[in-house]
């Protein structure tokens, strides 16, 4: 099997570098992204961040308009390989001030019995409930799972889903929060809510 073409189509840059900093290999996304950044800043950030033969380092990484939350750096036979992670999740214009705290699964049972007051509904529940009360704009979140569960209103039979995403963290006032995901399926369409975890303020 050519694995060139996954780490060619890959949606995270790559790129390996020669000891002098001279880069030998790089994916499609690389290219677009060194268009932008200047190659050395990188092989710059990849000598600085090895500690060992292969590390993965967490965090909140930018470089020009480009973001990412996690990098693997190696280095074999005299080359420096580094290859950065984007998150998909997007930054939530949330308010700190103002925010509750909530108890996620009375939330979202109350929306339930709410959207569907006039239908009968089964529902299968797969539920993380190790998750503790949190912090959200109560009104905001209301609205936001009543939008969703109204596009299931003829539906008969929906699986909701409720864990933490794990790897996944959302940018909210310049502060990341790991995530709750609400994840609502029926046989037609599945459709899903992402909620930052804001445990205190």
């Amino acid at each position: 099997m050519k694995f060139d073409i996954w780490v060619q189509k890959d949606i995270n840059p790559f790129i390996v570098f020669n000891e002098k900093g001279r880069i030998k290999y790089l994916n499609n996304e690389a290219e677009y992204f060194l268009s932008f950044v200047n190659e050395k800043e990188i092989f710059e950030f990849a000598i600085n961040n090895l500690k060992d033969k292969f590390v993965t380092i967490n965090g909140h990484f930018k470089f020009n308009k480009f973001e990412f939350i996690s990098a693997s750096i190696g280095y074999e036979e005299n080359e420096i390989g580094i290859k950065f992670y984007k998150s998909l999740l997007p930054v939530k214009k949330i308010k700190i001030e103002g925010l509750t705290k909530i108890n996620i699964f009375f939330i979202l049972d109350f929306c339930r019995n709410y959207v569907f007051l006039d239908t009968k509904v089964e529902f299968e529940d797969l539920f993380d409930v190790d998750i503790p009360e949190f912090f959200a704009d109560k009104k905001s979140l209301i609205d936001e799972i009543n939008s969703v569960l109204s596009k299931f209103n003829n539906e008969k039979k929906l699986k909701v889903i409720v864990k933490f995403m794990l790897g996944e963290k959302m940018k909210v006032a310049n502060k990341q929060y790991s995530v709750i995901g609400i994840k609502i399926k029926s046989t037609n369409k599945t459709e899903e809510l992402l909620i930052p975890f804001i445990k205190k303020i």
